[in-house]
């Protein structure tokens, strides 16, 4: 999905969260000429879960309880804050798609 929303006309960055039974996973891609998605992610998700990645995508999983909506839909939000915040934007909230 982070894939698909990079092709979107002046994107630079994108992120994409989901979660299935027990774990939320991360997906982001950049365009950026001097960006660093693996940094970003691991800077973002911290201790919560296993994050890696290169220049121009990087990925992460965190363990959640299995199937519950309320933890994920409250993790989603923080970490998207925190993505707003590494990068430096001033933007809506994130919304879901679905």
């Amino acid at each position: 999905i982070a894939d698909i929303f990079l092709k979107t006309d002046g994107a630079r960055w994108s992120v994409a969260i989901g979660y299935h039974e027990s774990l939320l996973y991360v997906s982001v891609r950049t365009k950026a000429e001097h960006g660093d998605a693996g940094t970003l992610i691991r800077a973002v998700v911290g201790p919560l879960g296993q994050a890696g990645g290169h220049n121009t995508m990087a990925a992460a999983r965190i363990s959640i309880r299995e199937n519950d909506e309320a933890q994920y839909d409250a993790l989603a939000r923080e970490l998207s804050e925190k993505f707003v915040l590494e990068l430096g934007l001033k933007c809506a909230p994130a919304a879901g798609l679905v």
